[in-house]
């Protein structure tokens, strides 16, 4: 890590200990691509970066293996004097869900098995063996739930 310069922002909440590995690793093994600063904020990390296309590729990559929502948005930073083209801040979103895939989560006084993280999140109920698809938002507003294992 090094300066103050970046180009965008990878914003990380929930994180767990894998999910920060995962990204610093990857990070290491591009020479094109550096964390320039890591900020803790509440609920989360926030990474500032030097490449604005490995940092989108770097946040599907994290959305892939632990599931959860991915926004990108971007705002308008400057005007490149040379090119006068327009320069561009990223910013890419990630919540990574408080469950993963195989965990036993209760949810009112049923139990149900996660049995995906895709697009939403894909639940079997253990006693009928019915499959329930939520979306990641939905499922967070359900009041009473918890991991049962």
């Amino acid at each position: 890590m090094a300066g103050n310069y970046y180009t965008g922002i990878l914003q990380l909440r929930n994180p767990n200990d894998d999910a920060v590995r995962l990204i610093r690793d990857l990070a290491e093994k591009r020479k094109d691509f550096l964390i320039t600063k890591e900020a803790k904020v509440p609920g989360g990390i926030d990474f500032y970066v030097t490449d604005n296309s490995f940092l989108v590729a770097l946040g599907k990559k994290v959305k892939v293996k632990f599931g959860g929502d991915m926004k990108i948005s971007k705002k308008l930073f400057s005007k490149d004097r040379q090119t006068s083209r327009l320069v561009y801040r990223v910013n890419v979103l990630v919540r990574i869900p408080w469950y993963k895939r195989g965990d036993v989560i209760k949810i009112g006084s049923k139990e149900y098995k996660v049995k995906s993280l895709d697009k939403g999140v894909t639940i079997i109920d253990l006693k009928t063996q019915k499959k329930k698809h939520f979306s990641y938002r939905k499922l967070e507003e359900i009041k009473d739930k918890k991991i049962v294992r």
